[in-house]
């Protein structure tokens, strides 16, 4: 398990590289929980690159669903409470959040997709372009080989084109899309364990 430091930088890594998501907007305190709880249930894995100084450079995150990780945040109720206050006085934020719990509770299965999920990876800006990103991904690839996981889904927001060619370079190809947020369309990728 990480420590708490490495578990803020992590929270800030992607409110800071994947903030063209809805998640970042709910801020580092909330995130925080969210990676806590990835990295504490036994459904879900978090994998962190740090430099030598102990600085996160990038990490990447996979699921077998978010079922588990929502049980383990709410083991810290008052806590995320606290770091849902402000979305939770804005009725459009809330919306966005129920629309992802709707979402999520059986996506995978209406559409036969594989049911293991990378999550989120990000990297440093200063690192990119040094494989940092993928040597989290190959992290993850070995992951599931080790639990019998023959593929894993990538959801992908159409106009990320950046993250589309890494998944490709990595040998992941579209399978489908999905809307999660009314009318905001998403490209869904298959990633080979091999």
């Amino acid at each position: 398990m990480y420590s708490s430091q490495t578990l803020m930088q992590v929270a800030e890594l992607h409110t800071k590289n994947l903030d063209q998501g809805f998640l970042s907007t709910l801020g580092p305190k909330f995130l925080f929980l969210m990676y806590r709880a990835i990295d504490e249930c036994e459904a879900s894995v978090l994998i962190v690159e740090n430099d030598p100084s102990g600085v996160a450079k990038g990490f990447v995150t996979g699921a077998e669903g978010m079922r588990s990780i929502y049980h383990q945040m709410l083991k810290s109720l008052p806590a995320l409470i606290v770091a849902l206050l402000p979305s939770l006085l804005n009725p459009i934020k809330v919306w966005r959040i129920l629309e992802i719990l709707l979402h999520s509770k059986h996506s995978a299965e209406k559409q036969n997709l594989p049911s293991y999920e990378l999550l989120s990876i990000a990297v440093r800006p200063d690192h990119r372009g040094q494989g940092v990103s993928e040597r989290p991904d190959s992290g993850l690839i070995n992951h599931c080989r080790s639990r019998g996981i023959h593929s894993f889904r990538i959801i992908v927001g159409e106009n990320l084109h950046p993250a589309h060619r890494f998944y490709q370079r990595m040998g992941a190809h579209v399978v489908g899309d999905v809307q999660v947020h009314g009318g905001q369309r998403s490209l869904v990728y298959a990633q080979a364990v091999n």
